[in-house]
């Protein structure tokens, strides 16, 4: 019995080595993925710019996750969107 849990744990191990998680804390992890894009900021763009919705998503993912620039980058990319909109409405390309 014992040597078939070693051989067990041998083998987990030398799964897992390959792998990469992830740590985030209990608040980190209710806004992981949840619905709200920006959390209470989200009633702001996702129904104006429903096509910006991704973005939102991913801006908050990469900001829990500490990946600052990725989630800059994503903002960038839903400010766009309203950019857009901004000059259309006034007539600019």
């Amino acid at each position: 019995m014992l040597s078939h849990m070693r051989a067990f744990r041998h083998m987990v191990e030398r799964e897992l080595q390959y792998q990469k998680f992830w740590y985030m804390t209990p608040d980190e992890a209710k806004w992981f993925e949840a619905d709200e894009e920006f959390g209470p900021f989200s009633t702001l763009g996702a129904p104006t710019f429903p096509s910006a919705r991704e973005d939102m998503k991913e801006a908050k993912n990469c900001y829990v996750l500490g990946r600052h620039t990725a989630a800059v980058f994503h903002a960038m990319r839903v400010l766009e969107y309203g950019l857009k909109a901004l000059a259309d409405d006034v007539g600019i390309t």
